[in-house]
């Protein structure tokens, strides 16, 4: 039998606003009712929150110190999750 191979949609919309140290909320914009959740040196900080109807998401973060790399990840069903990398202000 052949083997099929599922092919995962891309993240059009992605962004991460600037966060700064004394930051308590990270925003930024993504596709409707994908996930989005932040972590710094691979533990989650903040919990996984979902995007609105807006295209808007906010994560209710503890203030990091700055020059702390924040990887914030987005992903939905049948999408190539995505991360970008922030460096607190």
């Amino acid at each position: 039998m052949p083997q099929r191979i599922q092919s995962l949609k891309t993240f059009s919309i992605f962004t991460v606003n600037r966060i700064r140290h004394t930051s308590t909320i990270i925003t930024g914009k993504g596709l409707k009712n994908a996930r989005v959740k932040a972590s710094v040196n691979g533990k989650q900080i903040g919990k996984t929150v979902t995007v609105d109807s807006y295209g808007k998401y906010k994560i209710k973060i503890p203030k990091q110190k700055k020059k702390v790399k924040v990887v914030v990840t987005i992903s939905k069903t049948g999408y190539k999750s995505k991360s970008k990398t922030i460096i607190v202000k």
